[in-house]
């Protein structure tokens, strides 16, 4: 008979995985949809909020028992969205059908809870997943970068994930982790080398502590991009004109790119490799705790999820703090060494500062007020002291360059909350949301304190919902937390979690309330009202399906007007996440109104006279909005 807390664990790894396939969807709606859709945007926001409170279920003590009509009900569901993943995306996608299967592999347990516990041996189902994973990973492969040495490689691994299933069970393990490596080096060469400004700027840092200077001083970050051939349409724009180019982020993010810039290969290979490094531990932790299933559905979930391998190829460097931060939990039951990784963890990037507060309160729980004391400081000395040099020299310049992501005039983009004022369906200003951040921060951790039995575990995936109310929520933020979940499975089986939750849907539904009062209230007084606003938009020039060139009459109340910046969001299709910039060519002035001559900043930032988009013309804090219907102007229906 098949153990009770293996079927436990089994159905934690399912809606675990359920939460990566909905954040992932999500920021394929984002992406496919933009920012103009509100129908699309109120989807995509539910499908996220749904993902991160089934992923705080999974994490909770519950037996993880469900019923079966609500068996029936999720069966259902599960088939429905197969239906639409295949409608929508078709049969052959490279990066839905892992999903496919993925949400196959769900249907076959939810099956197995409605006839019989004997109906299937989760062992053996978790090698025909893992096999079939390899077997898909290898084609894909094969497919985007033939060859014979790939063809070779790809059988090689075919063969030994059959044979896993039938003899050599531990072939498994180096077979997955070795056909996520072979899909990472096929999809390698149709990315840049530097594919992220983030990574450029992290790749110069490196250069400029070689020569001994500090990359925390602007006037020798400046110089990053023209060195390194960067592209400026790649870049994130400031809402006050120019672009983010300093160094942002504590020393170690650099530090860590330095054997790239001395041996001169492909910095996305540092950060491939810290990818390819959360699927060893992973298999590793499980193995060692003798969760056999746990290591193999583990890494196959994560393989799940081709975006941690797109995303590494493509120069996102967030693998290197989750590595970091997935050891420290898993070592949780040892203090000092948890500390030291999470120090690590919080010396690459301020993301895993988020849950701070929360494990300081675990750790205080756990093991008393002096191994927390030991933990936070532990933890915090080791960000100080690796950052000591920059921080006693240029203390200031440290301080506010770590600060920038929060404190500097960011252009608005994301997937969360905020596209709300990003799009202009409610302008609110970017402090609202710094406010709302902190907010569910401090509310979602005195709930933390105040059911902390219920909800230990679950801190975790509290960043999937603190970061949605954050003016920039961006999917690099929140790809790796399910995945860091995973640390605590261990200490989740339903034999020592029997214990009737306390929590209850009333509860839920009372906190919810509370949150959305405040929130609500919050957005009367920060409600943002522009002193300028667009009148109009003539001269639109044409170069052949192209526009290149318009001019756009602005009227302002008050001062004078600083330098007015525009953009373009598009009806469909984002391509570019912070929309098409364009900037002033010239303009002409009078009482209370200017009209600029205004073009595109880069060649993709022309504006396809098939489409029709929203202009922005913003500066700071303050932002207006004019409709384009390009196809309706151009024809001549409609005169501007």
């Amino acid at each position: 008979m098949i153990n009770e807390d293996l079927w436990s664990t089994v159905r934690r790894f399912e809606y675990l995985g359920f939460t990566v396939i909905a954040y992932m969807i999500a920021y394929y709606l984002w992406t496919f949809y933009g920012y103009l859709d509100l129908f699309v945007d109120l989807v995509q926001w539910t499908i996220s909020i749904v993902g991160a409170f089934v992923a705080i279920y999974a994490m909770t003590g519950h037996s993880m028992r469900i019923q079966r009509r609500t068996t029936y009900l999720l069966a259902g569901g599960n088939t429905a969205l197969i239906l639409t993943i295949i409608i929508k995306f078709g049969l052959l996608n490279t990066v839905f059908d892992p999903v496919i299967l993925f949400l196959g592999f769900v249907d076959y347990f939810l099956l197995r809870d409605v006839f019989s516990s004997g109906l299937g041996n989760p062992m053996r189902f978790a090698y025909v997943f893992a096999a079939v994973m390899v077997s898909m990973l290898s084609i894909i492969s094969v497919v985007m970068r033939p060859g014979l040495v790939t063809m070779v490689v790809a059988v090689l691994l075919f063969s030994a994930g059959i044979l896993s299933y039938f003899r050599f069970h531990n072939l498994i393990h180096p077979a997955l982790i070795a056909s996520v490596v072979l899909f990472a080096l096929s999809i390698l060469p149709i990315y840049p080398k530097l594919g992220t400004d983030e990574l450029a700027l992290d790749y110069y840092a490196a250069i400029v502590i070689l020569h001994g200077s500090s990359p925390y001083m602007p006037q020798v970050m400046k110089n990053a991009f023209s060195f390194l051939h960067f592209p400026l349409s790649m870049t994130t724009p400031l809402s006050t004109g120019g672009y983010v180019e300093n160094f942002s982020y504590p020393v170690f993010a650099a530090l860590m790119f330095i054997p790239s810039a001395i041996m001169h290969f492909d910095p996305s290979l540092t950060i491939l490799a810290f990818t390819v490094g959360i699927y060893i531990i992973t298999a590793i932790y499980f193995l060692r705790k003798r969760m056999i299933v746990s290591s193999v559905l583990s890494i196959a979930i994560l393989a799940v999820n081709v975006n941690m391998i797109s995303f590494a190829d493509g120069s996102v460097p967030d693998a290197a703090w989750a590595f970091f931060l997935l050891i420290s939990m898993m070592i949780i039951d040892r203090p000092r060494s948890s500390a030291v990784m999470y120090g690590i963890a919080i010396s690459l990037k301020q993301i895993p500062w988020i849950v701070f507060p929360f494990l300081i309160y675990f750790i205080y729980r756990e093991k008393g007020t002096r191994a927390a004391i030991e933990y936070l400081a532990i933890s915090i000395g080791i960000l100080v002291l690796t950052n000591a040099y920059f921080l006693i020299m240029e203390p200031h310049l440290f301080i506010s360059s770590i600060l920038s992501p929060e404190i500097s005039h960011l252009i608005g983009v994301g997937q969360g909350l905020s596209i709300i004022s990003i799009a202009g369906f409610y302008q609110l200003s970017p402090i609202y949301f710094t406010i709302l951040f902190l907010f569910s921060l401090t509310f979602i951790f005195l709930l933390y304190v105040r059911h902390y039995q219920d909800l230990k575990y679950t801190f975790l995936i509290f960043p999937l919902i603190i970061f949605f109310f954050n003016y920039r929520d961006l999917y690099n933020y929140l790809l790796f937390w399910p995945f860091i979940a995973f640390a605590f499975l261990p200490h989740l089986k339903a034999g020592e979690m029997t214990r009737r939750m306390k929590i209850g849907i009333r509860k839920i539904a009372v906190y919810s309330i509370i949150f959305l009062a405040v929130a609500g209230i919050l957005s009367v007084p920060l409600h943002s009202q522009s002193s300028f606003s667009i009148t109009s938009v003539s001269n639109i020039e044409q170069r052949s399906y192209y526009v290149v060139q318009m001019n756009v009459n602005v009227s302002y109340s008050g001062d004078q007007l600083q330098q007015i910046q525009f953009r373009f969001l598009p009806y469909g299709y984002l391509g570019n996440l912070n929309g098409l910039m364009w900037n002033v060519k010239s303009y002409d002035s009078g009482p209370n109104w200017i009209n600029f001559t205004i073009e595109p900043s880069f060649q993709q930032s022309m504006l396809n006279v098939n489409y029709s988009y929203k202009l922005v013309a913003y500066y700071g804090d303050q932002q207006t909005f004019y409709f384009l219907d390009l196809p309706s102007i151009l024809s001549g229906s409609v005169h501007q």
